[in-house]
Protein backbone atom coordinates (compact mmCIF):
# COMPACT_ATOMS: atom_id res chain seq x y z
CA UNK A 1 0.00 0.00 0.00
CA UNK A 2 2.82 2.38 0.86
CA UNK A 3 4.38 1.85 -2.57
CA UNK A 4 1.05 2.70 -4.20
CA UNK A 5 0.95 6.00 -2.30
CA UNK A 6 4.52 6.77 -3.32
CA UNK A 7 3.76 5.90 -6.94
CA UNK A 8 0.73 8.20 -6.99
CA UNK A 9 2.76 10.93 -5.29
CA UNK A 10 5.54 10.70 -7.88
CA UNK A 11 3.09 10.47 -10.77
CA UNK A 12 1.23 13.58 -9.65
CA UNK A 13 4.47 15.45 -9.07
CA UNK A 14 5.57 14.56 -12.59
CA UNK A 15 2.28 15.77 -14.03
CA UNK A 16 2.47 19.00 -12.06
CA UNK A 17 5.85 19.83 -13.52
CA UNK A 18 5.09 18.60 -17.04
CA UNK A 19 1.79 20.33 -17.81
CA UNK A 20 2.04 23.96 -18.96
CA UNK A 21 -0.06 26.50 -17.13
CA UNK A 22 -2.83 28.15 -19.19
CA UNK A 23 -2.08 31.60 -17.79
CA UNK A 24 1.47 31.51 -19.15
CA UNK A 25 3.04 31.10 -15.72
CA UNK A 26 5.69 28.42 -15.78
CA UNK A 27 6.98 26.13 -13.09
CA UNK A 28 10.50 26.54 -11.78
CA UNK A 29 13.17 24.53 -13.55
CA UNK A 30 15.59 24.34 -10.63
CA UNK A 31 14.40 20.81 -9.77
CA UNK A 32 14.60 19.39 -13.29
CA UNK A 33 17.80 17.49 -12.56
CA UNK A 34 16.90 15.84 -9.26
CA UNK A 35 17.56 12.14 -8.82
CA UNK A 36 14.10 10.78 -8.05
CA UNK A 37 15.48 7.26 -7.53
CA UNK A 38 17.66 8.55 -4.72
CA UNK A 39 14.68 10.21 -3.05
CA UNK A 40 12.42 7.18 -3.44
CA UNK A 41 15.19 4.92 -2.16
CA UNK A 42 15.31 6.82 1.11
CA UNK A 43 12.24 5.98 3.26
CA UNK A 44 12.92 8.91 5.60
CA UNK A 45 12.73 11.40 2.71
CA UNK A 46 9.61 9.79 1.27
CA UNK A 47 7.87 9.88 4.66
CA UNK A 48 8.86 13.52 5.19
CA UNK A 49 7.60 14.61 1.75
CA UNK A 50 4.31 12.77 2.23
CA UNK A 51 3.86 14.32 5.69
CA UNK A 52 4.61 17.74 4.22
CA UNK A 53 2.06 17.43 1.43
CA UNK A 54 -0.54 16.08 3.84
CA UNK A 55 0.12 18.96 6.21
CA UNK A 56 1.04 16.69 9.10
CA UNK A 57 4.77 17.46 9.18
CA UNK A 58 7.39 20.11 8.61
CA UNK A 59 8.27 21.05 5.04
CA UNK A 60 11.62 21.63 3.44
CA UNK A 61 11.82 24.38 0.81
CA UNK A 62 11.50 21.66 -1.85
CA UNK A 63 8.49 20.22 -0.05
CA UNK A 64 6.85 23.64 0.10
CA UNK A 65 7.37 24.05 -3.65
CA UNK A 66 5.83 20.64 -4.33
CA UNK A 67 2.94 21.35 -1.97
CA UNK A 68 2.32 24.71 -3.63
CA UNK A 69 1.95 23.10 -7.06
CA UNK A 70 0.38 19.84 -5.90
CA UNK A 71 -3.16 21.20 -6.22
CA UNK A 72 -2.62 21.82 -9.93
CA UNK A 73 -2.33 18.11 -10.65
Amino acid sequence: MKYAVVFVFVALATIVYAVPRPDGETYPTKYDNINIDEILGNPRLVDNYIACVEGSGKCTPEGEELKKHFGDA
